[in-house]
């Protein structure tokens, strides 16, 4: 896949590949971490990456738990 992304531009490209990079350890490891497990780790790495996780339409609420 390639992406046409500028860098820094706010655009979501890094939080799309740290949550790609978690489902795939996810699956890899055979771990079996439900995704509201993943989103909670995302939250961690950024503010936007648990969107990403899910994978479909989001409502961000509030200030993510950690």
């Amino acid at each position: 896949m390639v992406k046409n992304i500028p860098v820094a531009a706010g655009l979501g490209g890094g939080s799309a590949d740290a949550a790609a990079a978690l489902r795939l350890l996810n699956r890899m490891f055979g771990l079996g971490l439900p995704l509201e497990r993943l989103a909670d780790l995302a939250a961690v790495v950024g503010a936007d990456v648990p969107a990403c996780v899910w994978s479909s339409t989001c409502l961000g609420q509030g200030s993510a738990r950690h």
